[in-house]
């Protein structure tokens, strides 16, 4: 019975994280980039996908592309 009630608290862990990382997607400032899924991952399994872009590559193009915008001078 112990593990049960182990596998309920696990299963309302997630959950809430899940909710948590979908509510901070939308309060972030990346425009355009989203958390689609959360998952948990073994130490076994390590397969990257192609779309997957690390947050440090999504730093530096968000900073690259912010500093290419001209700024406009208001009078």
């Amino acid at each position: 019975m112990k593990n049960k009630a182990l596998e309920l608290d696990l299963r309302q862990i997630r959950q809430g994280l899940e909710e948590f990382a979908t509510f901070m997607s939308y309060q972030s400032n990346y425009e355009g980039l989203r958390i689609l899924k959360v998952e948990t991952q073994h130490n076994e399994e390590h397969p990257v996908s192609d779309n997957v872009v690390s947050i440090e590559n999504a730093r530096s193009q968000r900073d690259d592309y912010i500093q290419s915008i001209p700024a406009k001078n208001y009078r």
